[in-house]
């Protein structure tokens, strides 16, 4: 049979990450583990697997010009043994940091034989993973475009002239045959394993022992570990063997003294701050790593986060009388979403030149808020009491953006929101109110504005207009002096009112773009509120295409913080 070799593709290799990514998930899911948990996990097992895949492929000595971000070629090879050894060593980690039930793994050991089977399609159509020459009546050859055909020409074992390659072992059917078989023997013996685990061992026992001997009918050429042989076996098969023993005394061990528990239910106990920190930790490696990971690989880690991200926020706010866990989740996502907005030039070729002039809509939506102290004051101006308040803004509005060249931004817009607040917090930051003593109150408001931007300098002006209460609103100034590509500094009087809740009566702060603010805007410096100072952050990234994300963090004796999302409506990409 001779098969005509495409080149790598990703129709099958990106649907079995997702696939993976699912399996998981159900996997979490069905062991009854807390969504956040299993969101988090999810994430950072994938970004292992993806790294591990395309590094090993890197020889040893690039890998610290991969570290030192020093310019790297970009590599489209994948290694499963690398995938398979970052997961592993990321279990490890998470085994400590979630104390995870190894019963999860014996959930998901059932379905990695079938994505298996997927991967070795592709490595069947796309022609790598191939085995040494044979005349067996199975062989399988390969057309003049494939690697094998290479190969065999550059060893001088056929011509150039020849329309196809010499007969090879197909050993990815071995492995397709192999992935099969270890799935039906793991379904027979599911219900005969007693401890949590032994089912995952025994699937990584067959596994291993499968590629073990499937080794033997594999081209050298293609086994970055096969020119360290001893006895006829390569560096790879002792790996393989040494794993294969002690994982076999483990389970034999772990069956032996297996001891029936009853369950903790301490284990699914939902650790909002630790998932926050994984997701982290994932964003980071994704920026690490970012120059060898191709656009589709880099797009679905990004946007497996972006979801998680997401689903850590929700659960956090629906259990936010913790208020320590909200403050320290919150800064650490907000410090997951900084490192997601960063990736490398030469991962991702832009052509984002935008055609002049142009003109586009925004569609923007937002909620926020944050907790104060009232305090309360006799007559000679001593503190009387202290008591606990909280508030927060959901607004949603509508802006026309108008470019007429680079450097000349008109935008105009108009915010409709509601405010509520258990205290009076308003009182503090308008002189002219009268709202003082008030409780529970909700106001509805209307924000006109308009913002100029100059390539150096920026401007602009509106008002907050309530709708309901005796207050007669807020106004808003905004300047900017500096490049927003490299470095700016600006000054807010009550700019963000309407988007992030009470982010300041004033802020002063400093920020950069970091080369393409069309893409990523990051900002910082004090600020403050209820006649208090605070240092606030806030970062403005592209999601996908025309989606954008705004978030907004501000700290000091108390928390205030926003989340918005932002989409264009007719704006050229």
């Amino acid at each position: 049979m001779t098969i005509i070799s495409s080149p790598q593709f990703d129709l099958i290799y990106i649907p079995v990450l997702v696939l993976f990514a699912g399996l998981f998930v159900f996997s979490g899911l069905r062991q009854k583990y807390p969504v956040s948990t299993v969101a988090s996990l999810t994430v950072f097992l994938m970004v292992l697997f993806v790294v591990g895949l395309k590094i090993i492929s890197y020889p040893v000595h690039e890998w610290q010009a991969i570290f030192s971000h020093s310019p790297v070629e970009m590599h489209h090879s994948k290694y499963l043994p690398g995938g398979i050894l970052f997961v592993a060593f990321g279990l490890f980690i998470l085994k400590f940091v979630f104390k995870i039930r190894l019963s999860i793994f014996d959930s998901l050991i059932l379905g990695l034989p079938l994505i298996g089977i997927l991967q070795r399609i592709d490595c069947l159509v796309s022609g790598c993973c191939y085995g040494t020459p044979t005349n067996v009546p199975w062989a399988i050859h390969y057309s003049a475009i494939s690697p094998v055909f290479k190969q065999q020409v550059s060893e001088g074992l056929i011509s150039t002239s020849a329309t196809s390659s010499l007969g090879i072992h197909p050993t990815q059917i071995y492995y397709i045959i192999g992935f099969l078989l270890i799935f039906v023997l793991l379904v027979v013996f599911r219900k005969n394993v007693k401890s949590p685990g032994s089912l995952a061992l025994l699937g990584f026992v067959l596994m291993a022992g499968s590629r073990f001997a499937i080794e033997f009918f594999r081209e050298p050429v293609e086994n970055k570990m096969s020119s360290l042989q001893w006895m006829g076996v390569n560096l790879l098969q002792w790996i393989i063997l040494v794993l294969v023993i002690v994982s076999a005394l483990i389970l034999y061990r772990k069956e032996k003294n297996f001891k029936p528990m009853l369950p903790d239910a301490s284990l699914n106990k939902e650790y909002l701050l630790r998932s926050s920190l994984i997701l982290f930790t994932a964003a980071l490696l994704v920026w690490n790593f970012s120059r060898i990971l191709a656009y589709s690989e880099f797009f679905l880690l990004q946007s497996l986060i972006a979801v998680s991200i997401a689903v850590v926020i929700i659960r956090l706010f629906q259990k936010s009388t913790i208020p320590s866990l909200r403050y320290s989740t919150l800064a650490t996502l907000f410090l997951t979403l900084i490192f997601m907005s960063q990736k490398s030039a030469d991962t991702i070729s832009s052509n984002d030149s935008i055609p002049m002039p142009e003109k586009w809509w925004d569609v923007k939506a937002s909620v926020g808020g944050g907790n104060y102290d009232q305090i309360n004051y006799d007559c000679n101006g001593n503190e009387t009491s202290r008591i606990a308040q909280h508030y927060s803004v959901v607004s949603g509005g509508l802006a026309y953006n108008y470019i007429n060249t680079q450097n000349h931004h008109l935008q105009a817009g108009l915010n409709l929101g509601k405010y509520y607040d258990s205290g009076d917090l308003l009182s503090q930051m308008n002189s002219t109110s009268t709202t003082s003593g008030m409780n529970s109150m909700v106001i509805n408001f209307i924000n006109p504005y308009f913002k100029y931007d100059f390539h150096k300098i920026g401007f602009g002006a509106g008002y907050n207009f309530f709708l309901s209460g005796e207050t007669p609103g807020l106004p808003s100034l905004y300047l900017r002096v500096g490049s927003r590509e490299r470095f700016f500094m600006d000054a807010n009087l009550t700019d963000n009112f309407y988007a992030s809740g009470l982010a300041g009566v004033w802020q002063l702060g400093v920020g950069s773009g970091f080369g393409d603010p069309e893409k990523h805007l990051f900002r910082f410096g004090i600020s403050t509120v209820e006649n208090k100072m605070l240092a606030y952050a806030d970062a403005d990234f592209q999601l996908y295409e025309r989606l954008y994300m705004h978030t907004t963090l501000d700290v000091g004796n108390k928390i205030h913080g926003m989340l918005g999302l932002k989409y264009q409506i007719g704006k050229n990409r």
